[in-house]
């Protein structure tokens, strides 16, 4: 999946692909919580988002992509624990970012 270039494209890289090990490593529900989680952040959202400064306000918007795909996940999946943790590991990452910018 390819994202956006930005000054925090190295760090949210090697989160996903974390994510996305965890995903391989279990299965079933666990498995697709996590999965469904990165499509509707990353490939629907983050994905499409480009880079503009200044860096705060970026990270304000992608931490309002993943509060918006949680959401959409709440309308149109099951509640799944997967699915809510990888969520929150998404925006502890930006908001941890974002108080750093």
């Amino acid at each position: 999946m390819s994202l956006p270039d930005s000054p925090i494209l190295n760090e949210l890289s090697q989160l996903i692909l974390q994510l996305e090990k965890q995903a391989k490593d279990y299965s079933g529900d666990t498995s697709r919580g996590i999965t469904d989680a990165l499509y509707l952040v990353v490939t629907k959202r983050i994905s499409k988002r480009n880079y503009e400064p200044p860096l705060s306000a970026y990270l304000t918007q992608l931490i309002k992509d993943i509060e918006s795909a949680e959401w959409e996940h709440s309308e149109v999946c099951y509640a799944n624990d997967s699915a809510k943790n990888t969520f929150k590991q998404l925006k502890l990452f930006m908001v941890q970012k974002l108080e750093r910018a």
